[in-house]
C-alpha cells in the first residue's frame, strides 16, 4: 500500500523541480498539477493554463508521458491559490472537474476507447453556488 503513495509523492516532487526549471523534459507549461492513476496503472496528470484544461498521459509507469491534450477551455477558471482543475480515475472512467469565476462546476469526462475527453455540462444546479472556487474530487 505504501508503493503507490510513494510514487505518487515522488512525482508530484518531479513535477514541482521541473517547474522550477527550463528542462525539456517537463510534462508542460501550467498550473495546479493534480494526478490519478487508475486500476491498470495509467497515470494522468491533469493542470490549468489560462483558461484552458490540459492532461498528460503516461502508460508506462511514469517512466515517460505523452503531449498534453487540451481537455476544454473554461472561460474565467479558477486557477491558483490550490484552485484548478480535479481529476480522478475510477475502473471505468476519468473525470475532470473545474470551477469558474461565477461558481459554475464544470465536468468532463475521458471516452478511454477514443483517447478523447468530452464535456459532460455543469454539476452544481444553483448558479453561483460555489463562487469561492473551492472544490474537490474523488473515484472509488
Amino acid at each position: 500500500m505504501r508503493k503507490p503513495y510513494l510514487l505518487l509523492l515522488s512525482f508530484m516532487m518531479i513535477l514541482t523541480l521541473s517547474s522550477l526549471s527550463d528542462n525539456k523534459n517537463s510534462i508542460g507549461q501550467g498550473q495546479q498539477p493534480q494526478v490519478s492513476v487508475d486500476n491498470k496503472g495509467t497515470i494522468r496528470v491533469v493542470f490549468g493554463s489560462g483558461d484552458q484544461i490540459f492532461c498528460a498521459t503516461s502508460t508506462d509507469h511514469g517512466v515517460s508521458f505523452g503531449k498534453p491534450v487540451l481537455v476544454a477551455n473554461v472561460p474565467d477558471m479558477h486557477l491558483g491559490m490550490s484552485r484548478g482543475p480535479q481529476l480522478a480515475s475510477s475502473k471505468n472512467y476519468s473525470v475532470i472537474s473545474a470551477i469558474d469565476k461565477s461558481g459554475a462546476i464544470h465536468w468532463f469526462r475521458l471516452n478511454r476507447g477514443a483517447g478523447q475527453w468530452k464535456k459532460m455540462g455543469v454539476i452544481n444546479d444553483r448558479s453561483g453556488s460555489a463562487p469561492e472556487g473551492l472544490m474537490s474530487i474523488a473515484a472509488d
